[in-house]
């Protein structure tokens, strides 16, 4: 079956991804590394992150809420998990004192995610711009409702870029709930199988390869890589 859409992910896909960014606060930060991101992941559907990219909070409710998930002394319990599951050395008990008393500025987080966003690959934008009015280009992307005074004018170029735009902030749903991804096709007119799927997240790639479509997953710095990927996919130069 011909390939008819093309679904391209924005945060670590087309600009670059809020994980890197916590990531840099943890190193600057003195904290383990995949800390926070750990204790992001950790509250499942109902953590502030999740609810905010399903636009359940507003930017005031959210903050508060994110500071409190990511100050959490449970954090560590997770942590620890996760370190044993990677075969990885367990936390000193100095080191598990100093995390159960952590508190993070959830505003100072939020503002790093933020200027990682306004970051647009050039790679990815011109691959972007060549396969439109050749395939249905779109963006289905886990964001934000922010104010539109929040909302740089990098963030409006991005948009611009795409055919469409689905947002799990509009949407009320995020990856990798199967129902995003049949949504987006609903909407263009395809198929699964008619389409091409490109993300960082695992488990968002793996929804959609479920669900029949071909899927690219982007690492950090090898977008190179995901192009070439994507042109033997398309079989095609563009």
């Amino acid at each position: 079956m011909p390939i008819r859409a093309v679904i391209f992910d924005l945060g670590g896909v087309v600009v670059s991804s809020p994980l890197e960014a916590i990531r840099e606060y943890e190193k600057t930060q003195g904290l383990p590394p995949n800390y926070l991101n750990v204790a992001i992941q950790a509250r499942g559907s109902s953590g502030a992150f999740q609810r905010f990219e399903r636009g359940e909070l507003s930017l005031s409710e959210f903050i508060p809420a994110f500071s409190a998930d990511l100050s959490c002394p449970e954090n560590v319990d997770h942590y620890e998990r996760f370190l044993a599951a990677k075969s990885l050395k367990p936390l000193s008990t100095s080191h598990v004192e100093t995390l159960r008393n952590l508190h993070v500025d959830g505003n100072v987080m939020f503002q790093l995610i933020m200027k990682a966003s306004d970051t647009i690959n050039p790679l990815m934008e011109e691959a972007i711009r060549r396969l439109k009015g050749h395939y249905k280009v779109a963006a289905l992307t886990n964001n934000f409702a922010l104010p539109e005074e929040s909302i740089s004018p990098a963030q409006h170029n991005l948009n611009s870029l795409f055919d469409e735009v689905f947002e799990s902030s509009k949407l009320g749903l995020r990856k990798p709930d199967l129902k995003i991804f049949l949504h987006v096709c609903k909407a263009l007119g395809v198929l699964p199988e008619e389409c091409v799927f490109l993300d960082d997240i695992a488990a968002n790639l793996k929804s959609a390869k479920d669900l029949g479509m071909k899927t690219i997953r982007v690492y950090v710095g090898k977008v190179h890589e995901a192009l070439r990927s994507l042109r033997a996919k398309l079989e095609s130069s563009w």
